[in-house]
């Protein structure tokens, strides 16, 4: 299993997790805290997967190298 479909599979858990708190009554603050950090996680592959798929359209080493560092400064990661 590649990085992404890892990550796809644990933000699953995470948002099957929430759905637990929320049906168990967990408080209000938990649940969106968790919520959250569920949103943020599928943000990252998002991030990871635009990342991925512009520096393959790029094939000079030199100008990949110059997009990836573009791409992290954008995406801050």
């Amino acid at each position: 299993m590649d990085k992404v479909a890892k990550s796809l599979a644990r933000a699953r858990g995470q948002v099957e997790a929430v759905e637990r708190m929320y049906q168990g009554g967990k408080p209000c603050l938990e649940v969106v805290q968790q919520l959250a950090a569920a949103k943020e996680a599928l943000n990252r592959i998002g991030r990871e997967l635009l990342k991925a798929e512009a520096c393959q359209l790029v094939t000079n080493q030199k100008e990949k190298t110059k997009l990836e560092k573009v791409l992290q400064r954008l995406f801050k990661s």
